[in-house]
């Protein structure tokens, strides 16, 4: 028991000397060294200390793993109880210092999840950030202050009358594939607003059995279906791409 406690001990000590050094290192003046080397520094300081997380996180499992391994028998304790009365009330106190242990690297190991965790969705946030920004530069109804907000509201109408559910629209995250559908979205209005302005003139007409077929429709859907599959099912941008080219291609035959 004291071995284990000890290797726990060493572990998490280790590791908190590890993240106090990379705290410091976030907080080193401007005046000693220029943005880009700050900016330099903090990210290898920041990659190292993920290391020092992974191998810190592998010791933990590892000694869990141990400790669980060690656990004695059911059988073994009553007969331990029966016959060495002593040797039970010894074991059952490694015993319960064990279970000590296992408590605290579970902890640990939830930490460490959170810690992870909170780093995903920081690193998310980020790109989040960015693809706004670059979407505001290549569409800047998208940021305007007072088309912004209908022109995102019809351009999502849009999106789920030609098929798209709501978490497939939650992924459209990348700016390109928002621009695609918003270069479709903008077609389509174009389209319509033409046909509106033209005078039809309908002319009967007989179509022979020797006339060339269009492709028929069910054949597209299960094309637009196929590649909105796959789309759920990976969450890529190139899926994404791949069915808003597809739609695209149809609105304007």
């Amino acid at each position: 028991g004291q071995k284990l406690e000890v290797t726990l001990d060493e572990l998490m000590k280790g590791y908190s000397r590890q993240s106090d050094y990379t705290r410091k290192t976030e907080k080193l003046s401007q005046d000693r060294r220029s943005v880009e080397d700050l900016k330099n520094e903090y990210t290898r300081q920041n990659e190292e200390a993920k290391i020092k997380r992974d191998q810190y996180e592998k010791q933990i499992q590892i000694l869990s793993e141990q400790l669980k391994q060690a656990e004695p028998s059911k059988a073994d304790f009553d007969n331990l109880y029966e016959n060495n009365p002593a040797e039970y009330v010894r074991l059952k106190a490694e015993q319960d210092r064990r279970k000590e242990l296992m408590e605290k690297t579970r902890i640990e190991q939830e930490r460490i999840a959170a810690e992870k965790r909170e780093e995903q969705t920081k690193q998310y946030n980020v790109y989040l950030d960015q693809q706004r920004k670059l979407l505001a530069e290549k569409l800047p109804i998208y940021a305007d202050k007072e088309k912004g907000a209908d022109f995102i509201k019809n351009l999502t109408s849009y999106a789920k009358s030609i098929g798209y559910t709501d978490q497939e629209i939650a992924m459209l995250v990348d700016h390109r594939a928002v621009l695609m559908l918003a270069n479709a979205y903008r077609y389509d209005k174009l389209k319509k607003a033409n046909l509106k302005n033209k005078k039809v003139t309908k002319v009967s007409k007989v179509v022979s059995s020797s006339s060339p077929k269009v492709q028929d429709d069910s054949d597209v859907a299960k094309r637009i279906k196929s590649k909105k599959a796959a789309l759920k099912r990976t969450g890529k941008v190139n899926d994404a791409v791949h069915v808003l080219q597809e739609l695209y291609s149809q609105s304007t035959t």
